[in-house]
């Protein structure tokens, strides 16, 4: 059972955070996005001008760029960064799907489409970061208590939910199909690997992490959580993953290896 007092606490704002916004002025406007394509227009001169400040990653490092069809007729472009002269490794010492946001819807559709079409080898493991996984159609009456991040963090930064509304409007996702949510498979959770999964309080969609890691354990898929804070989230990341591949992340070196002050 899912505590919604409890939940309800996450979404109240630090009172460190609260005053640190009351000195911020007024952020500029966003830039006209008018539909999907000067969306796709304006991310892609973003990431142009991010790539161009990052420069090479180097002689060790190999970037292949991958483009993706997508079902709009536009493509998707992945960049995939791996060691030029890499070890050879079991799959089965880690494979592990990751990402945030729609990233991590990305990885736990696929996760379940790996169990669902006995991909070999394995994935071992999956990294869910304040992922978008729920839609108020699909929400089983179970969890309907539950669901309330949507209208708690209706103005959340960031994301909120005037933003949800609007990319829907963009994509029209089809919500009940199992590309959309892993909810939505014939089984859903069931035989999946472990998840490590990062949940944000003030999130308009916190609660589709939360019910999802219910359901997850309800299946007996280990599952292991933790609640997102700036400071500490990167570290949070380390240590989750060192969980997934099965390996002791020290907290001091983690913070050492980021250039983070060591906690207090």
């Amino acid at each position: 059972m899912i505590d919604k007092a409890a939940v309800s606490k996450l979404g109240e704002m630090d009172p460190e955070l609260a005053a640190f916004l009351t000195g911020i002025k007024d952020s500029p406007p966003p830039p006209d996005r008018p539909d999907l394509a000067g969306c796709r227009k304006l991310f892609a001169e973003r990431e142009k001008a991010m790539l161009e400040a990052l420069g090479s990653s180097g002689d060790d490092l190999t970037e292949i760029y991958q483009h993706i069809p997508m079902r709009d007729g536009y493509e998707s472009r992945v960049k995939i960064i791996k060691p030029t002269h890499a070890p050879e490794s079991a799959p089965s010492a880690g494979f592990v799907v990751g990402g945030v946001s729609a990233g991590g819807n990305l990885a736990a559709v696929l996760a379940q489409l790996a169990q669902d079409k006995n991909l070999e080898p394995s994935l071992t493991g999956q990294w869910l970061a304040i992922p978008v996984l729920l839609d108020e159609a699909i929400v089983s009456e179970k969890y309907k208590d539950v669901y309330f991040s949507q209208e708690q963090n209706v103005n959340a930064l960031e994301l909120n939910r005037k933003s949800l509304d609007e990319m829907a409007a963009y994509s029209r996702p089809d919500v009940h199909s199992p590309l959309y949510s892993p909810l939505n498979s014939a089984g859903p959770a069931a035989g999946l690997p472990p998840a490590y999964i990062q949940v944000c309080g003030l999130d308009v969609v916190r609660d589709d992490a939360l019910i999802y890691k219910k359901v997850l354990k309800e299946q007996g898929v280990k599952t292991r959580l933790d609640l997102k804070s700036s400071r500490k989230a990167a570290v949070d990341i380390a240590k989750g993953m060192g969980w997934l591949l099965r390996k002791e992340v020290d907290e001091a070196v983690a913070e050492k290896e980021m250039g983070l002050p060591p906690t207090a």
